[in-house]
C-alpha cells in the first residue's frame, strides 16, 4: 500500500460510499437472470423480485471524481475506481442477503498540479432486504424493509509514517449502519422500484466523523427483447456535515439530484453484463462538484 501525501483542501467525497452502501435499495448494476425459477426477465440485485435458493456472484467496476475551486486559486480534482466483489443470497423468497468488500485506488490533485493516491481494500458492507408485503398477480407487488451495515475494513495509507489525507484513503474508519424501506412492482416486460435509506455514521480515524444521510431512489426497466433490459434511475441524497471533534465541517453538507440511465445485456442463461452512467442534475451546499459516473457490472447465478 502508498501514496504521496498532499494537503487536503476543506471538501469531500465521503458521500461516495452512501450511494454505494445501500446494497438492497440502490440502483447497483449487478445484476442476473433469473430464468432458473421460470422468470425469463432480467433483475438488478438490489431492486430483483426475490427467487429462493439463489446465488449471484458479482463484479462492479465504478469510478467517481469531483473538483472544487481552491482559495487560493486553481481547482483541487479528487477521483475514485472501485473494483467490488459481492455474493448475494436469497435465503428464501421473503430474504435477500448481500456482502461485498471493494478494492480501491483513491488520488487527488491539488491546485499545483501535484497528485497523492491510496490503493487498498475499502470498506466492507453486508445487507439484508426482508420482503414484509407481497401481492402476486399479473403485476406482482412486493415491500419490506432492508438493513444494513458498512464496517470500517478500509487500509490506513500512510507516508512516512504519518496517514496521508482523506482524499487518497481507501476507507473511512467509521461504523454505518443503514435501514430503509422498499417497493418494487414487477412483470415480464417492466418493473419499478423505490426505496428510501437512512444511515448514521460513528466518528471515524482522527476525530473526524462523517456526515449521515438519507437516500432516495426511483428506477424503472423495461424488456423488450429477452436479452436487452433498458433501465432509469433517479437518485437523490441528503448528507449532514461532516464533524471533527463534534463541530461541522463547512461545505460538507448538501443535496445531490442524479440520473442514471443503463441497460444490462444477457448473453446466456445467469450471465448478465451491465453498463450504466450516473448524470449529476443538481447539486447544492456541496463544495465538491460531481462529474459522471459510470459503472461497468458482470453477475453470475448458480
Amino acid at each position: 500500500m502508498g501514496s504521496v501525501y498532499v494537503r487536503q483542501p476543506n471538501m469531500t467525497l465521503r458521500h461516495l460510499p452512501l450511494l454505494l452502501l445501500s446494497l438492497t435499495t440502490s440502483s447497483s448494476a449487478w445484476a442476473c437472470a433469473t430464468c432458473g425459477a421460470g422468470d425469463p426477465s432480467i433483475s438488478v440485485v438490489g431492486s430483483e423480485k426475490p427467487t429462493a435458493g439463489t446465488v449471484r456472484f458479482t463484479v462492479e467496476a465504478s469510478y467517481r471524481y469531483a473538483a472544487s475551486a481552491a482559495a487560493q486559486g486553481g481547482v483541487w480534482l479528487s477521483d475514485r475506481l472501485a473494483l467490488t466483489p459481492g455474493v448475494a443470497w436469497t435465503a428464501d423468497r421473503r430474504v435477500v442477503l448481500t456482502a461485498t468488500i471493494p478494492l480501491v485506488m483513491a488520488s487527488q490533485r491539488t491546485p499545483n498540479l501535484a497528485w497523492g493516491r491510496g490503493y487498498g481494500l475499502g470498506d466492507s458492507t453486508l445487507g439484508a432486504r426482508v420482503v414484509a408485503l407481497r401481492k402476486d398477480g399479473a403485476f406482482d407487488h412486493l415491500g419490506g424493509v432492508s438493513v444494513g451495515l458498512e464496517l470500517p475494513t478500509g487500509v490506513r495509507v500512510k507516508q512516512d509514517g504519518l496517514p496521508t489525507g482523506e482524499h487518497t484513503q481507501p476507507g473511512t474508519g467509521a461504523w454505518s449502519p443503514s435501514v430503509g424501506l422498499w417497493y418494487g412492482g414487477y412483470s415480464s416486460f417492466a418493473s419499478v422500484f423505490a426505496s428510501v435509506t437512512g444511515r448514521y455514521t460513528s466518528p471515524g480515524w482522527d476525530a473526524r466523523r462523517p456526515g449521515s444521510g438519507v437516500l432516495a431512489t426511483v428506477s424503472t426497466q423495461i424488456q423488450p427483447i429477452p436479452e436487452v433490459a433498458p433501465r432509469v434511475s433517479v437518485d437523490g441524497r441528503w448528507l449532514d456535515a461532516d464533524r471533527m471533534d463534534g463541530m461541522p465541517m463547512p461545505g460538507t453538507a448538501g443535496w445531490l439530484l442524479q440520473l442514471t440511465p443503463g441497460v444490462a445485456f444477457s448473453p446466456g442463461r445467469g450471465v448478465v453484463l451491465t453498463l450504466a452512467v450516473g448524470i449529476p442534475v443538481l447539486q447544492v451546499g456541496y463544495e465538491d462538484r460531481e462529474g459522471l459516473s459510470p459503472r461497468l457490472g458482470v453477475s453470475v447465478e448458480l
